[in-house]
């Protein structure tokens, strides 16, 4: 029940996962896919709802699951296959949209931040999990 800083890297990994419903993955020419508007955005395809949602949830129920390590580990690693999972589809979407000139937005590198996050933040889990262990030994 330490819960240092990785309350910290999970509430930020949580709050940035929304910004994807802000900002574009990315803006193109206008065509027959996905850039009908000339943006990719969160709501244009459902994988991508899925993801960003579970990329916003997880992390922040992890927070809270400070007493259960074994599956505040299990919910940050989850969270980090989905960051992953959201950061692959974009790039799908966006490199086989067959638009010839793009740019890539924000949303398209939240996820490699909210990967960094969350494996921080595991790293931190597992510290105070091996502490606790130690501290049973001693006793």
């Amino acid at each position: 029940m330490l819960q240092r800083i990785q309350s910290i890297y999970l509430l930020l990994a949580s709050g940035l996962s929304s910004l994807c419903w802000i900002f574009p993955f990315a803006t193109g020419d206008k065509n027959d896919t996905i850039f009908l508007d000339e943006v990719l955005t969160t709501d244009d395809n459902l994988a991508l709802i899925v993801l960003a949602i579970a990329g916003i949830v997880l992390p922040f129920l992890a927070i809270f699951l400070y007493s259960n390590y074994s599956l505040q580990k299990k919910i940050t690693y989850t969270a980090i296959v989905s960051a992953l999972g959201l950061f692959a589809t974009s790039a799908f979407l966006i490199f086989t949209s067959g638009v010839a000139s793009f740019g890539l937005g924000i949303s398209f590198f939240v996820p490699i931040i909210g990967i960094v996050l969350c494996a921080l933040a595991y790293r931190g889990i597992q510290a105070d999990e091996n502490v606790i262990k130690s501290s049973n030994r001693i006793r």
